[in-house]
């Protein structure tokens, strides 16, 4: 956001452009697609994602160590047994039904942010951070600079202090002397 307002003098222009940048971030994080399913020419995305590095941070807090219980429609009876469709029946209503995640790690594993842990996803979150503000400084200082090349070649006529940094005498160029 801040390197978008940097880069354009229209709040309309950056809010528009936004999505472009953010949507992609949100669609790699982990949440949408899984980490393994994501095509190779875009994995680097999940590795500048700042949404996956908050998301995988706030899974391993919130599911590390904690034991899940199932209700009895959640429970499920094991299937992929070699011959279990040639059982009798009576045999396979014996067999108890499991809990499929019994456990917060298992559906850590699920999602793909086993590898990650919290203290690694805080680091990742603090250098994204600092490199999109020094990124955003620099656009800014690009744009200024452009701005003021601007205003010295085009307007050599009028070169008041008060006119050089702000866009008033734009506005009221009308109203300066020649």
């Amino acid at each position: 956001g801040l390197m978008l307002s940097s880069a354009f003098r229209a709040v309309a222009v950056a809010l528009s452009l936004a999505p472009l940048f953010v949507l992609p971030f949100m669609l790699f994080s982990g949440f949408f697609i899984s980490y393994e399913d994501v095509p190779a020419y875009v994995a680097w995305l999940q590795a500048i994602s700042p949404v996956r590095y908050a998301f995988a941070a706030l899974m391993q807090n919130e599911f590390n160590g904690l034991e899940l219980h199932c209700t009895p429609s959640q429970e499920m009876v094991p299937d992929g047994i070699p011959g279990i469709e040639n059982l009798p029946k009576a045999l396979l209503e014996s067999i108890p039904p499991i809990c499929p995640i019994q456990k917060g790690e298992q559906y850590i594993e699920l999602y793909g942010f086993d590898l990650v842990d919290t203290k690694r996803c805080l680091i990742m979150l603090g250098i994204l951070l600092v490199m999109t503000l020094i990124l955003a400084y620099a656009v800014l200082f690009l744009t200024a600079a452009k701005s003021i090349l601007q205003l010295l070649l085009h307007e050599p006529r009028y070169t008041s202090p008060n006119c050089f940094l702000t866009h008033t005498c734009q506005k009221f160029r009308h109203m300066m002397p020649p």
